[in-house]
């Protein structure tokens, strides 16, 4: 069985698929590198503002004004 060309022909399909899902590369990705880059630095800058949260949460700290004629 492994040596038919039906089997050889599926696993080379496979082969191709397994390589194409693993990479997180879209085609608009590689086709617009400037996407890439702001996509990055939009994920760096939620990752501070996410952690500057969590801090605030764990230290009890309000994230609005003294009193709640801010909102």
């Amino acid at each position: 069985h492994e040596t038919s060309a039906a089997h050889k022909f599926a696993c080379a399909n496979y082969q191709q698929f397994a390589l194409r899902t693993s990479t997180e590369a879209t085609i608009m990705n590689v086709i617009d590198k400037s996407r890439v880059e702001l996509i990055k630095k939009n994920r760096q800058r939620l990752v501070k503002i996410a952690s500057t949260v969590l801090l605030c949460a764990r230290q009890l700290i309000s994230l609005r004004g003294n009193d709640e004629s801010d909102l």
